[in-house]
């Protein structure tokens, strides 16, 4: 759940990024990128012993999330436009029956990292979001990925359950 204004709302020089939708090919590339991104981080965290596995892993995700795309939970894909510059992507599902919606990735080109175009993406998505009548936004992250996990509780994201595992 996200906080009110007081965090992700506020605006102390804050970049302002737009969305512009993905092409037909540049959803392919996307797809392509996102299987060994989350392939790797699903390998890094641990739940698979090797990257093929875990690639496999990512490609069965991501074609069985890409299925359940409908009215009821449409898919957006963005590129994260700065000034005329794709800095980054972020892909949502919107839930119309639970009025949530459901970060799949948000990353930043690494050029673009930690410059605050992550912040302006989430406070955007928030706007756009309430605006909607949706009531939260919802994620995950890797225990690895310190720096998304601050960022996310300085705006607000609060710890809704927590995977555990028990290696044998």
């Amino acid at each position: 759940m996200v906080k009110s204004k007081t965090d992700i709302n506020s605006t102390r020089e804050m970049k302002v990024v737009s969305f512009r939708k993905l092409g037909i090919w540049e959803k392919e590339d996307f797809f392509k990128i996102q299987t060994i991104e989350y392939g790797d981080s699903m390998h890094k965290a641990g739940f698979f012993p090797t990257e093929v596995e875990a690639r496999q892993h990512a490609v069965d995700s991501l074609r069985g999330l890409r299925a359940e795309n409908s009215n009821e939970k449409p898919h957006f894909y963005w590129f994260l436009d700065f000034e005329g510059k794709d800095v980054g992507y972020l892909w949502v599902a919107e839930n119309t029956n639970f009025k949530t919606a459901y970060i799949y990735q948000i990353s930043l080109f690494e050029k673009y990292r930690r410059q605050g175009f992550a912040r302006a993406a989430l406070h955007k998505l928030s706007v756009d979001c309430k605006a909607k009548g949706i009531v939260s936004i919802n994620l995950n992250v890797f225990a690895y990925n310190g720096g998304a996990r601050a960022l996310y509780q300085e705006l607000g994201f609060k710890d809704a359950a927590t995977a555990m595992r028990l290696l044998l």
